[in-house]
C-alpha cells in the first residue's frame, strides 16, 4: 500500500513539474529534434532493416486483428473525399497516358524514318528501346534515336555517367 501511494506522490509530482515548465521543456525537445534528426533516421534505418520481419509480421497481425475497422475508415475517407480522389486519378491517369503517348511516339518517328528494329550494336532483336543520343527527350528528331535493347542500352547510359563524373571532377580541381 505504501509503495503505490508514494508512485501516486512521483507522478502527481512529475505532472505539476511537467505543467508548470512545459514551454521550455518543449523548446528544449525542439532543439535536440534538430540537432539529432539524421542520426535517428540513420538509426531507424538500420532498426528497419535489421527487423523487417519482425515488423512485417507485426503490420500483418495489426491489420487481421484491426481488418473490419481499417476497410471502415477507408470507406469513410473514400466517401469523404470523393471528388478530390477522383480528380487526382484522373489527372494521375492523363499524365501517364502522356507518357506512354510521348513513348511511342519515339517508336513511330523511329520506324517512319527507315530506322531497323534491331540493337545498333548487338543486332539483337529482342527487348528493344529508343535512345535519345543527347538524352534530351523532348529532341525527337530521327538522328538522335538509335534502338537498343535492353543491356546495351544501360551500357551506354552507364558510359555517359561515367563521362559526366569525369567532367564534373576535372572542372572542380
Amino acid at each position: 500500500m505504501l509503495a503505490y501511494k508514494t508512485k501516486e506522490k512521483e507522478r502527481e509530482h512529475a505532472k505539476a513539474y511537467y505543467a508548470a515548465h512545459r514551454e521550455e521543456m518543449k523548446a528544449k525537445f525542439r532543439e535536440y529534434s534538430k540537432t539529432h534528426k539524421e542520426e535517428r533516421a540513420e538509426y531507424n534505418k538500420a532498426y528497419r532493416v535489421a527487423n523487417k520481419d519482425k515488423i512485417d509480421n507485426k503490420r500483418k497481425e495489426y491489420y487481421n486483428e484491426n481488418r473490419e475497422r481499417i476497410l471502415e475508415n477507408k470507406k469513410e475517407y473514400y466517401i469523404a473525399n470523393r471528388a478530390e480522389i477522383l480528380k487526382y486519378k484522373k489527372e494521375y491517369q492523363q499524365s501517364k497516358c502522356q507518357k506512354y503517348i510521348n513513348k511511342y511516339e519515339y517508336w513511330k518517328i523511329f520506324v517512319d524514318n527507315g530506322g531497323e528494329l534491331k540493337c545498333e550494336l548487338c543486332n539483337t532483336e529482342e527487348d528493344l528501346l529508343i535512345h535519345h543520343k543527347d538524352v534530351n527527350h523532348q529532341n525527337n528528331d530521327f538522328n538522335n534515336l538509335q534502338c537498343l535493347c535492353r543491356s546495351c542500352h544501360t551500357i551506354v547510359h552507364n558510359k555517359l555517367r561515367a563521362e559526366m563524373r569525369r567532367i564534373s571532377d576535372e572542372t572542380t580541381e
